[in-house]
């Protein structure tokens, strides 16, 4: 048994190959002319560390709506997370894809808020904002090193934050589950993450009930209406 160790220059999710050999002989000794040789061989593969990613919903704009409930113009703001594997990390790029089916989130704001202090060769500075079009948002960190300290936390880590809002288009509706899709890509490979939001809003009916019902000319007749929310959201500035 021995013991070998990584190349601290390593690329992350890079295979490395490693073949070990074995000769031997039938006989004691050197007979060359009489005896026979043989070998064998076998491989292992190991496989470097690969970057890990999570994405969650840690704030939205109206405190009324519950947990990952999004009324129409609201502003919810997502956080992701990559943790970095020790090593070099090369053409790194965060991609975040805002949803446009079956509803419509509109880009708002972004920022890079964290760059662990292991982290070196960022492209990007704190408080970076991403590169916008469209649905999809662009972190481009170019080739990273992560210091060898055998011990993975957010020293490791890199944090983005993406503010979106729930658009007044036809698109969005009551009941509409909208998914935004983060994916941290890298030369060797990528890792992805998801986190759902739910579209809500209000119903308000209203029923205008006379007590009593019938009268004679000049009687006056009281008239109670009753609002009611059936939806799923809050309502404001309610006028009847």
């Amino acid at each position: 048994t021995y013991t070998a160790s990584v190349n601290p220059a390593v690329e992350a999710e890079i295979e490395i190959d490693n073949s070990a050999d074995i000769t031997y002989d039938s006989l004691p000794g050197d007979n060359t002319d009489d005896e026979r040789d043989y070998t064998d061989s076998d491989d292992a593969t190991v496989t470097a560390a690969s970057p890990s990613i999570t994405k969650d919903v840690i704030n939205t704009s109206n405190d009324e709506t519950a947990g990952t409930d999004l009324a129409i113009g609201e502003i919810v703001t997502y956080e992701v997370v990559i943790t970095l594997p020790e090593g070099d990390i090369s053409g790194a790029v965060l991609t975040d894809l805002l949803p446009s089916v079956p509803g419509i989130l509109t880009y708002v704001d972004s920022r890079v808020t964290a760059i662990g202090g292991n982290i070196t060769g960022s492209a990007l500075a704190l408080n970076a904002e991403g590169s916008n079009s469209g649905q999809s948002t662009t972190f481009n960190f170019g080739d990273l090193e992560n210091a060898i300290d055998n011990t993975s936390n957010n020293l490791d880590q890199i944090t983005v934050e993406i503010d979106a809002i729930v658009t007044d288009v036809a698109a969005n509706a009551s009941g509409d589950t909208l998914v935004n899709t983060a994916t941290f890509a890298f030369d060797q490979g990528s890792v992805n993450d998801t986190a759902s939001v739910d579209v809500v809003e209000p119903e308000l009916n209203l029923t205008k009930t006379p007590s009593p019902t019938s009268g004679d000319a000049g009687d006056t007749v009281p008239y109670t209406l009753i609002s009611q929310n059936t939806g799923d959201g809050p309502a404001y500035d309610i006028v009847i």
